[in-house]
């Protein structure tokens, strides 16, 4: 009793525990690393995160960084040929340090050749194309490249061992083909088979058989827009140095945002390209080809798509230089006279111009547009005619961004940008300031050429709630307009124009990074927004700290890459499909009572309301009623049956045990040459082994010691200033480029005037003078924003510093630790210490991870053992070994061991020894075990409270204590490596408990509706139920346990310690029977978590499927009831195509795990029989 009481109390303190860590939230100080001093945006990772560190960047400056709406595919192009693509990982939002990987690389036009070179790429609207522009100078000739994404098949990336197909061609890898597509995937493991090829490359009847026919019909509808090549009027100089000249001829092109235009610029024509969906004889389809000719006087400087509200439409904005009036012009010698056309298409035939108001702007031939996105899909918005803001912006010659905003085919000017006083003006004029807009319009940033930073610039009209308030303001101001409807209409529109205009405010710096000459940038957003810029040929990932993405944005509340983004609970309002999502089944029963539903709704979903209101209370009854109807029908009718059947029979040693023995035996064998034939003849199904592969070649290959973008930061500590704060080392720096500045921008407050002098100038009172340096010094120090320092990373690996150098060197320069440097598609490393060294030595096993046919080789004969194993149990428990046999059958445990090849399995295997080893009272055996699969896979640890149970009942406290300490010590030895390294980045990886599993792929609890299923309230509502159940059970067991003791002292006490056949076997059945409570409490105390857990995917099935016969058993549920409820499981725990299947099949689950934890409460009971046996056992000694 006395243990007992103390194993009850050390529940409860760690109950107490493990609440006060949730409730207080002590992981929340394990935040990841942040590399630069920005207090709004963070740099989480400063290098490359593969296995390819030297294939990932490029050898040239980034000149292009293009993505499509999804964000699919991040593309970089450099003047080295290459295409650079960064893939998105399945969980973007779930780790927002990490939304994209280095996937591979597509050489183009010229790779190889100085005389092309490479101007531009851009991707289509929906990804499916990358067009490229380059120029050949030696030919004079214009090439525009267009790269079609396609899923090649027929192909093996797994390196088969044994290949016995009937067909003699050799599948090859994927890279094999890098001939012909030009597309090398770094890691083909994956077999994602991806890659963009040329359309000339796609006439190779060698590709064209590694396409399947979905894929050519698909591959037409990705060919939007067709390869273009002409030859220039003016002809191009290779060696010519004059940049004017240069600038005259360089082509131009850009798609239009809603990806239904393409526009060629060259030889002062423009030439857009639309797709009509038409084909020709022969199933190509058909580009035409619109020509806007420019007058000879005028020279395009620059043009560009702008966004349109109308997705029908399509507006040009076309920069021109106007030739021959240029010597009218009394200003620098590189300035003319320009104009600004607009235009417009809206009747989808004919381009209309119209001239903007912007007579006598100065502008150089650096002058380049730059224009905000496309409006973005938005859930918030009903009305898809709400107009966006359309921004363009302007650089001249001094590197000042002018930013204004086009309204109704009128240019107002809303800020002015110059270069920052501290720093000097760029020696190149054809160097670019780099500015990209988000996607909602409502943030750009900012760099200039030289600069070590970026400058965040935020609209004053941001807000969170946008466009979800949006709605409730249309409806006022609707009622507000009714009263003002006779107001002279030219007033409205004047003062529309001043009530509606747009500011940005400079929100945030990031500095202190690497300078680089110029290369573009990119900002896109998932739940964050991110700005992705490059330093030396290496793409970095800035992402601010707090969300600033409405909710109304699709990829702000992704789950899953793959998967449709979650509706918002104001859009689901009417859609049976979307309410049913929501609010679950509870849906059903809403429908029932309220009248604003339509008859038709109510009677197609009547049927599933009846079974949800009715079917479960009579499921219930029913189960109750046939199982005290089997049971004597089994006992009292089949059982004699099968035992007067074998008596007829004349082998003496035929009986029903060796009858299960054979039978078990022959299953096993069948299904292990069954998996044989499977690994060599059947596709494999692989989920997370090539994660696991990518992981352990990460942990194979640390980084190279000066891989970190920040070396040239290093530990001098130099720091950006702003009004003179800088470091005295660079004061004489500061001072010269000051006064550089000042001589390149001589002027006075009138230049503004004759810059836009008939544009409606707009302006704040701490607006810089884009022409005085004085006054763009004020602005700086207005902001009153201090340099910050960053000396907690070490400028040679850009990681933090703990104890790693305390490692010998051996294990230092041929591991990688560091848990922060392990990522792949499907996220990071998610398990312990243990899990590595395992995969590492499977990984040396199989070909360096290689073939996947090793893999599968291994699962399948640890399968084959594992049956084995859990007919020993049954042997060693004595029950029938029946019910090992139904785990041999079940398809599903067969599909995720052999064709998924799960990783959840070896520790399941290392489980059931761990079970034998418990029967056999082998304690310090068991705890190493135990540690050791502890540190293969966490879920493991659920076992926990049984352990604790069993040790307690059976051995000192000196023994408990020992056994813990011998689990303490092995999970620290394992993880002290890891943890010397980066502690921080170990536990919050290995050890994140609160990582939550999605509910559109969860076999548990999906019935009760997203909103439910997301809400913390209900994780800690069945954490409650997970312990207060776990606390019933145990308690129980205890008793069972206290009462079992009782009765074997009072029998020792009667036999007075003899020791005939009959004490011996009345011993032998007592300690059986606490053999069996100790197994159950093991097992059943796992499963009671697989009936509380929030989410379950359907590898999780073999934590519990294995074991699930023996917990019927002892629930005594009927043989017949023992395999319906196993033939249950089998059919629920999978995906259903049809939704309201999907829902009922896991309220079905559910309410039969329900029903198995209530009889196993109300039927546990193993002192009946012992009861019985003892009376008359003590009545026999008393006679003799």
């Amino acid at each position: 009793m006395m243990k007992s009481a103390l194993f009850i109390k050390y529940i409860t303190f760690l109950i107490i525990i493990f609440i006060n860590i949730v409730n207080c939230g002590i992981f929340k100080f394990l935040e990841p690393v942040n590399y630069i001093s920005s207090s709004k945006w963070r740099l989480s990772r400063d290098r490359s995160i593969n296995i390819g560190w030297s294939t990932e960047d490029h050898n040239d400056t980034i000149h292009s960084i293009t993505t499509s709406s999804s964000g699919q595919y991040i593309i970089s192009c450099s003047n080295d040929k290459l295409a650079k693509f960064h893939r998105v990982l399945m969980y973007p939002n779930l780790y927002p340090d990490w939304t994209h990987l280095y996937y591979g690389e597509l050489k183009l036009r010229g790779y190889g050749n100085d005389d092309i070179e490479n101007l531009k790429c851009l991707q289509t609207l929906d990804g499916k194309q990358l067009l490229t522009l380059s120029v050949n100078k030696k030919e004079s000739k214009v090439h525009l490249d267009t790269f079609t994404l396609i899923e090649l098949d027929s192909i093996e990336n797994r390196n088969p061992i044994i290949n016995l197909k009937s067909n003699s061609i050799v599948e090859p890898n994927i890279n094999e083909l890098s001939n012909i597509t030009n597309f090398n995937i770094v890691f083909p493991l994956d077999d994602y088979n991806e890659v963009f090829v040329n359309s000339s490359s796609l006439k190779s009847n060698l590709l064209k058989s590694h396409i399947s026919k979905s894929s050519l019909k698909q591959l037409e509808s990705n060919n939007h827009f067709s390869p273009y090549t002409t030859t220039l009027i003016n002809k191009l100089h290779p060696h010519q140095q004059q940049h004017q000249q240069q600038q005259s001829t360089i082509p131009i092109f850009d798609l239009s945002l809603n990806g239904k235009h393409l526009l060629l610029s060259f030889d002062n024509k423009i030439k857009i390209q639309k797709v009509h969906n038409q084909s020709n004889d022969n199933g190509n389809q058909k580009f035409k080809w619109e020509i806007i000719s420019i007058e000879p006087r005028y020279k395009i400087q620059d043009v560009v798509f702008l966004p349109d509200n109308n997705e029908n439409d399509n507006s040009i904005l076309v920069l021109l230089l106007d030739l021959e009036n240029s010597e009218d012009v009394n200003h620098h010698q590189l300035e003319k006279q320009a104009k600004l056309i607009l235009y417009k298409n809206s009747d989808g035939k004919k381009w209309r111009p119209i001239e903007l108001e912007i007579s006598n702007l100065l502008l150089s031939t650096s002058l380049k547009i730059i224009r905000n996105k496309a409006l973005p899909e938005n859930d918030c918005i009903l009305n898809k005619q709400q107009q966006q803001p359309i921004f363009v912006g302007f650089q001249d010659e001094r590197f000042t961004v002018h930013l204004g905003e086009i309204k109704n085919d009128r240019l107002i000017l809303i800020k002015s940008l110059p270069l920052p006083f501290h720093q000097e003006l760029p020696s190149d004029p054809n160097h670019r300031v780099s500015i990209d807009f988000s996607k909602d319009s409502k943030m750009f940033s900012i760099q200039y050429p030289n600069s070590n930073t970026i400058y965040i610039y935020t609209r004053d009209d941001f807000d969170n709630d946008y466009y979800s308030n949006s709605n409730n303001n249309d409806n006022n101001n609707n009622n507000n307009n009714n009263n003002n409807n006779n107001n002279d209409d030219d007033d409205d529109d004047d003062d529309d124009d001043e009530s509606e205009s747009y500011s940005f405010r400079l929100s945030s710096i990031i500095d202190d990074l690497p300078i680089r000459s110029h290369g573009s940038v990119l900002l896109f957003n998932f739940k964050y927004n991110y700005l992705v810029t490059n330093f030396d040929g290496h793409l970095s990932f800035f992402r601010d700290f707090e969300t600033q993405v409405s909710q109304c944005d699709p990829s702000s509340r992704t789950k899953s890459f793959y998967l449709p983004s979650p509706p918002l609970k104001s859009n689901v309002t009417g859609s049976d499909r979307l309410e049913l999502e929501q609010f679950g089944l509870l849906y059903l029963l809403k429908i029932g009572t309220n009248s604003s539903f339509s008859t038709t709704t109510t009677t197609a979903i009547g049927q599933i309301q009846i079974q949800i209101l009715m079917y479960t209370i009579f499921g219930y009854s029913l189960v109750i009623l046939l199982q005290r109807l089997l049971i004597p029908l089994e006992v009292y009718y089949i059982g004699p049956l099968v035992d007067k059947i074998l008596k007829k029979i004349s082998f003496d040693k035929i009986n029903i045990k060796n009858i299960q023995n054979i039978l078990f035996y022959s299953i096993a064998l069948v299904i292990l040459l069954l998996s044989f034939y499977e690994i060599v003849y059947q596709p494999a199904y692989t989920n997370d082994w090539p994660a696991h592969i990518h992981h352990i070649d990460q942990f194979l290959n640390p980084p190279p010691k000066n891989i970190s973008i920040f070396n040239s930061i290093s530990e001098s500590n130099t720091n950006i200033g702003f009004g003179g704060a800088t470091t005295s080392s660079n004061g004489d720096e500061q001072s010269n480029s000051n006064n550089n500045n000042k001589n390149n921008n001589e002027g006075d407050e009138s230049d503004l005037n004759k810059l836009f002098p008939s544009i409606q100038y707009r302006q704040q009172k701490e607006d810089i003078d884009s022409s005085s340096s004085s006054s763009s010094e004020e602005f700086f120090n207005s902001l009153n924003i201090k340099p910050q320092g960053n000396n907690n990373f070490n400028s040679s690996n850009g990681n933090y510093q703990y104890f790693s150098k305390y490692l010998p060197s051996f294990l230092r320069d041929r591991f990688d630790f560091n848990y922060n440097n392990y990522m792949h598609y499907h996220g990071p490393n998610t398990y312990p210490g243990g899990f590595l060294y395992l995969y590492t030595l499977l990984y040396y096993i199989s070909n360096h991870g290689q073939s996947l046919q090793i893999f599968q080789l291994i699962w399948a004969f640890l399968e084959f053992f594992n049956f084995i194993l859990i007919k020993n149990i049954c042997e060693k428990l004595s029950i029938p070994i029946i019910l090992a046999v139904l785990p041999i059958l079940s398809n599903r445990l067969h599909l995720y061991n052999v064709r998924v090849v799960i990783n959840d399995f070896p520790s399941t295997f290392l489980i059931h020894i761990c079970i034998l080893l418990l029967i056999s009272k082998r304690f310090k055996l068991f705890s190493t075990l135990f540690s050791i699969i502890v540190s293969l896979k966490l879920n493991t640890i659920f076992h926990s409270p049984a352990i604790l149970f069993i040790f307690f009942n059976n051995l000192s406290i000196d023994e408990v204590i020992l056994n813990l300490g011998i689990m303490a010590f092995i999970q620290l030895l394992v993880g002290l490596p890891f943890l010397m390294v980066n502690p921080i980045a170990y536990f919050t990886n290995a050890y994140d408990f609160s990582r939550t599993l999605l509910w559109e792929k969860t076999r548990n609890f999906k019935f009760i509706g997203r909103l439910i299923y997301d809400s913390s309230l209900f994780n800690i509502l069945l954490l409650l139920l997970l312990i207060i159940t776990i606390v019933i059970f145990i308690y129980k067991y205890q008793l069972v346990v206290n009462e079992v003791n009782r009765l074997l002292k009072v029998v020792k006490n009667n036999t007075g310690g003899s020791s005939d056949n009959n004490n011996n076997d009345m011993d032998k059945e007592i300690e059986l029977k606490l053999k069996r409570i100790y197994i159950l409490s093991f097992i059943s105390v796992n499963f009671f978590a697989v009936v509380w857990a929030r989410g379950l995917y359907t590898p999780f099935m073999c934590w519990y499927f294995y074991t699930l016969p023996i917990i019927l058993y002892f629930a005594k549920f009927s043989y017949t009831f023992i395999v319906l409820f196993w033939l249950a499981h089998e059919i629920l725990f999978r995906f259903f195509k049809d939704f309201y299947i999907e829902m009922l099949g896991t309220f079905i689950f559910f309410n039969i795990n329900l029903l198995i934890l209530i009889r196993l409460y109300n039927n546990f009971n193993f002192t009946t029989s012992t009861k019985s046996t003892i009376p008359r056992t003590t009545q026999k000694i008393k006679i003799q």
